[in-house]
């Protein structure tokens, strides 16, 4: 089965063809290549989402937005429509991939707002997707705390074992050509694709 993928976040420019157009990965076999590409560029962006099937630009319209979560712009105007469009995505897809940029230890704004609005559509957030976690940074944590606090969150009333990965010192573990570069890291970031795998 042909399997495409989802791509939200900001600043994201791995596997961009002509023009900034996005080219998915055709197959599982690509999923590795495909992650380590987003690895690579998810350190300086606000972080980002995607889902085993083509989606054209939820999560970025969501950014977009700009409709801060507030109760008060709920009960007068009720639940965006972008909340509304993201969510539908995200019940479509087979499963998900969350690559989290840490801001002072926390999600960034964007992804919170987000997580926050598509959380009023309905109680069940990610539909029990199976879903794959990552994280990295240039320091030697890989932004560990957000994704230890996303796991936590996410997780909770899962029924599905969620595999989270963090790449610490991203320049000295990372190379643009090789992937990466630690063994011992490498051989933790094939385990969790086989367990996403197989939970798909």
């Amino acid at each position: 089965m042909s399997q495409k993928y989802l791509q939200g976040g900001s600043k994201i420019n791995a596997n961009r063809g002509p023009k900034g157009s996005w080219t998915p990965p055709e197959t599982m076999l690509d999923l590795k290549q495909h992650l380590e590409a987003i690895l690579a560029s998810s350190w300086r962006c606000l972080g980002a989402i995607l889902g085993l099937q083509i989606v054209k630009k939820s999560f970025k319209n969501a950014v977009k937005s700009r409709l801060n979560f507030c109760i008060d712009f709920e009960n007068e105007n009720g639940i965006p429509e972008h909340a509304y469009k993201f969510k539908k995505e995200l019940s479509c897809a087979d499963g998900i991939i969350i690559s989290f940029a840490e801001h002072n230890g926390a999600y960034t704004a964007a992804f919170k707002n987000i997580f926050d609005w598509i959380s009023r559509v309905e109680k069940e957030v990610w539909y029990n997707k199976p879903l794959f976690l990552i994280a990295t940074s240039d320091g030697s944590r890989g932004a560990i705390t957000v994704l230890k606090m996303a796991h936590q969150r996410i997780s909770k009333g899962g029924q599905i074992d969620i595999p989270i990965f963090s790449l610490p010192d991203f320049t000295k573990n990372f190379d643009p050509k090789l992937g990466i570069t630690n063994l011992d890291l490498k051989d933790e970031f094939n385990s969790c694709i086989k367990l996403f795998e197989k939970n798909i």
